[in-house]
């Protein structure tokens, strides 16, 4: 399955879209597991991404998997990925290639995942000012979504949103009665 990114300002709903993909695809029975790189600190991303096995480093007390292998068969959607490190950009470069991940201290395992980046940068800006790799950039554009800012948008779709929004609200007070 070809990589996905999808690009827009925040708040355009980047994480709805991949959703949206992972549902109306044949993987929608299996795992869809959203990763917000920037909220994970640069040295735990790599473990958090591939994992690692016990013993690996102090404090690996077990064997854990990481995202890309809870999402195996699946989807995983790697938001904000105009953030990760230089380091990291190899080793994703090296997954979307080889097909497999590295778990801290394990051997290499076969995955088959579905990819969807997302980011409200330019991510060809970055490739530019050397910031990001164009090789990454290139495997994980083979789709490109770009969504539009809510100042872009028809009125239609703000009217569709306000509904939407309004119902989620009734829903939830509706909810929190029950529970009350």
């Amino acid at each position: 399955h070809a990589a996905i990114l999808i690009q827009g300002e925040t708040g355009t709903g980047k994480e709805n879209a991949a959703r949206a993909i992972h549902y109306l695809s044949e993987r929608r029975d299996q795992s869809f597991v959203p990763v917000n790189c920037a909220a994970i600190p640069d040295e735990l991303i790599e473990s958090e991404l591939f994992g690692y096995i016990k013993g690996a480093f102090t404090g690996a007390n077990e064997t854990r998997a990481g995202f890309f292998q809870t999402a195996d068969g699946g989807t995983i959607f790697l938001d904000e990925i105009g953030d990760i490190s230089p380091y990291m950009q190899q080793a994703l470069l090296r997954v979307l290639q080889e097909k497999e991940v590295m778990p801290l201290g394990g051997k290499a395992k076969k995955i088959n995942v579905r990819i969807i980046a997302a980011t409200n940068q330019s991510l060809t800006k970055l490739c530019e000012e050397g910031k990001f790799r164009w090789d990454l950039y290139y495997r994980l554009s083979v789709v490109e979504l770009d969504l539009p800012s809510l100042v872009e948008r028809g009125k239609q779709d703000i009217k569709s949103m306000i509904e939407y929004f309004l119902n989620q609200k009734k829903r939830l007070r509706r909810h929190l009665t029950r529970l009350t």
